[in-house]
């Protein structure tokens, strides 16, 4: 028997209990309810630091997400417009001019404001400068990313004219844009 065993001390409530006993699972799990009771949650400034950190992500955060959906929808108006690409070409080819879709349909391609999606208000095709024929899609004034309100997407087929006149074969398309550079895809970064 040891010498501690038999000593009494004043436990919570008031209670006598055991002195402390490596081996007394009463003592043992007495400690551990009065070292949970001190640590109940977080201080004040553990909060702080943690509501620090999540707004210096959400700062940095916000940004590239905005950029992000910015391309996405980007994204979308090459993809209305490049899907005319052949329905131009064939145009061209068969009655020798750029069709002109702003206020009715032109043979397979419909009025340009029937293009419209949730990001895109038309998308029209016209004759472009010199022998060329031009796409363009025209983002909406409000419901787009910022970066993206009233701008435009032109795809333009080069020569077009003269390559159905001459069956040339092959059609150069160049995409122009006047939206900010950093939403524009590699492929069309030039501006007009």
């Amino acid at each position: 028997m040891r010498w501690h065993t038999g000593c009494k001390i004043k436990g919570v409530g008031g209670a006598s209990v055991s002195a402390p006993n490596s081996k007394d699972p009463f003592h043992n799990s007495l400690k551990e309810k009065i070292m949970k009771a001190m640590q109940k949650g977080f201080t004040l400034i553990e909060l702080m630091i943690v509501v620090a950190i999540i707004g210096i992500l959400a700062a940095v955060a916000l940004p590239a997400y905005q950029d992000y959906t910015a391309r996405a929808q980007f994204s979308e108006s090459l993809t209305v417009a490049g899907g005319l690409k052949t329905d131009v070409a064939e145009y061209v080819g068969t009655n020798g001019a750029c069709p002109k879709n702003s206020s009715a349909a032109v043979g397979p391609i419909k009025k340009a404001s029937l293009y419209e999606t949730k990001y895109l208000e038309s998308v029209t095709t016209d004759d472009g400068d010199n022998n060329d024929c031009k796409i363009v899609a025209k983002f909406k004034g409000s419901g787009v990313n910022a970066k993206l309100v009233s701008k435009s997407v032109r795809l333009t087929a080069k020569d077009i004219k003269n390559t159905a006149a001459n069956q040339m074969g092959t059609i150069d398309w160049e995409c122009a844009s006047d939206a900010n550079a950093e939403v524009k895809p590699s492929s069309c970064q030039a501006a007009f």
